[in-house]
């Protein structure tokens, strides 16, 4: 779990967390260079991050969480046409004396060259058990290939070798804390900073319609190292849905929530643009056009298409609130009062008899004032229809939705 949050709260928002997941549960604090430099900042001190909470739910600290790709060049020649194979370090970090049992001089028994040991770096490999390398073919000498140009013995290792010791994260390592402002200053420089994600909304939909979205490249490194295609990335606060195009691109489900309006004009129709559109016109083929091409998809080769599924909650008491936001009269408010005694959820607070006996005191309330009150009498935890009351006759669910509901949790 990541959680972005900003220099003043990060503190509050750690104790915070450490109560609701756990303590123990708390991995890092990952930075995030926003800027770089501001003049017109309080005590002339510019807070140039921000940064990132992550948890997990219950992995060991000996599990794999993060994974980075090793860029590796693997060899096949005619000795091994089934499998592939890397050259390593025949050296350790030890000296001679330190192992005595590997000072020895390596002998190329093809040739009779001799390789010296160096004192300050010893083999590998030892007195006992050179023979069983060489023999196995694990260790390469100068002149046995020619496309290879290596003047010392490499260890040969084999990718058979390594997948079955590391399974399919072989050719994976480590991940720094500051993988974020590494992964910025190689690809992009200082435009990986909060204007870079600007830039791409702008060149999506022509214009600014979004403050301070997330730049695509963050969300790449965060799901690429933390994830595997066909994953599922879930993302709760979907803003701009920068989560969504980037996991789109990089084969990945994806759930995103936002409970804002722009979530159709911004959130949806972005994703549109990351599937493009059909198109066969003067094709024989069917093709993808006019894709997003932008942020990270040369990087990842996007070429458009894919789908998605955008669904609302159903509304219950949610549907009471924008009635009374869009009610102009005392008489609407009035009927959409009597509409919720009989229908909507009603505040434990709340004594609807009593309402009605004191009907007088609210006509002479502002209509502001009467709107504020009708929402205080509603049922916060009941804003929507839970899962549970599905097949509630009252709440007159169709046979598609409740389909839907069932594929999307897993009940059938």
């Amino acid at each position: 779990m990541f959680i972005h949050i900003g220099d003043q709260e990060l503190h509050y928002l750690k104790v915070l967390a450490d109560d609701i997941f756990g303590r123990d549960k708390f991995i890092a604090t990952i930075p995030r260079k926003t800027r770089s430099g501001k003049t017109d900042v309080s005590w002339k001190l510019s807070q140039d991050f921000d940064w990132l909470l992550i948890y997990t739910k219950n992995a060991p600290k000996t599990t794999q969480l993060f994974k980075r790709a090793i860029e590796r060049r693997y060899y096949r020649s005619e000795d091994y046409p089934d499998d592939e194979w890397r050259l390593s370090d025949l050296t350790k970090q030890t000296s001679i004396e330190e192992r005595p049992n590997s000072d020895f001089t390596l002998v190329n028994p093809k040739t009779g060259d001799e390789y010296p040991v160096n004192p300050n770096r010893s083999w590998a490999v030892t007195i006992d058990t050179v023979d069983e390398y060489i023999e196995k073919g694990k260790i390469v000498f100068p002149g046995d290939y020619d496309f290879l140009n290596i003047k010392t013995p490499a260890m040969r290792i084999f990718k058979s070798e390594e997948i079955e010791k590391y399974g399919k994260d072989f050719d994976k390592t480590y991940v720094s804390s500051d993988f974020l402002n590494k992964a910025m200053d190689d690809f992009l420089g200082t435009s990986t900073y909060n204007k870079h994600g600007t830039d791409e909304i702008i060149e999506l939909f022509g214009e600014k319609i979004f403050d301070y979205p997330k730049n695509e490249l963050i969300l790449k490194r965060i799901i690429e190292y933390a994830t595997d295609e066909g994953d599922i990335v879930l993302d709760f606060f979907a803003g701009s849905g920068t989560t969504g195009a980037v996991a789109h691109k990089m084969n990945r489900q994806y759930i995103l929530c936002e409970q804002m309006d722009y979530i159709e004009p911004v959130l949806v129709e972005r994703l549109k643009k990351v599937i493009g559109n059909k198109s066969s016109k003067g094709r024989l083929m069917e093709t993808i056009v006019n894709f997003d091409g932008g942020g990270i998809s040369k990087d990842v080769n996007w070429k458009g298409g894919g789908e998605f599924v955008y669904c609302e909650l159903m509304k219950w008491n949610e549907a009471y609130m924008n009635k009374i936001q869009e009610a102009e009269t005392s008489e609407e408010l009035l009927e959409i009062w009597n509409d919720m005694k009989e229908n909507a959820f009603l505040s434990y607070k709340v004594d609807p008899k009593q309402f009605d006996e004191d009907v007088e005191e609210f006509e002479e309330l502002t209509i502001e004032d009467q709107k504020s009150f009708l929402v205080e009498c509603l049922d916060k935890n009941q804003l929507y229809v839970n899962f549970s009351e599905i097949d509630d006759e009252d709440y007159d669910v169709s046979d598609e939705d409740k389909e839907l509901n069932k594929q999307f949790y897993g009940v059938f």
